[in-house]
Formats: structure tokens, sequence, C-alpha cells
């Protein structure tokens, strides 16, 4: 338990004393410069013929189309 006690004690007296810190860390260097751009992206090129479209594209395309379309009119009731 002693040993604890000493660990603890040597730790807050280290966190306590800036200048054991100056001497460990190194300073931040003052001109950092950002790394440099990268050139952008070429575009994606469109799938080779016979690829499988995922179920997912096509289930959307199918809603989309659904739902850009008018519905058609309900059949007119007899009268009589």
């Amino acid at each position: 338990m002693s040993e604890n006690t000493d660990i603890i004690s040597v730790i807050n007296e280290l966190l306590g004393d800036p200048e054991y810190w100056d001497q460990v860390l190194e300073p931040p260097s003052k001109a950092e410069q950002p790394p440099p751009a990268s050139a952008p992206l070429p575009p994606p090129q469109p799938p080779k013929v016979g690829t499988i479209i995922q179920r997912s594209d096509w289930m959307n395309q199918w809603k989309q189309v659904m739902l850009t379309t008018v519905p058609p009119l309900p059949p007119k009731r007899s009268q009589g």
C-alpha cells in the first residue's frame, strides 16, 4: 500500500512541476504548414456493360417513376 502512495506522490510532484514538462516535451513547431492540397478526383467511370445493378438502385428508380406519374382515374360507377 505504501508503494501506491509513493507512486501517487511522485506523480503529483511531476504534475505540479512545470520545469519537468519543459524538459520532457518538445516545444511546438512555430510554423506548421498545412499539407498541400491534393488534386481533384477524376469523375467516376460509367459501369461496364453487363454490370449487375444493386437492388436499391432500381427500386429507387422504380419508386421515382411511380411517384412522378399521375395515377390513372378510378373506373366510373354505373349509374343505375
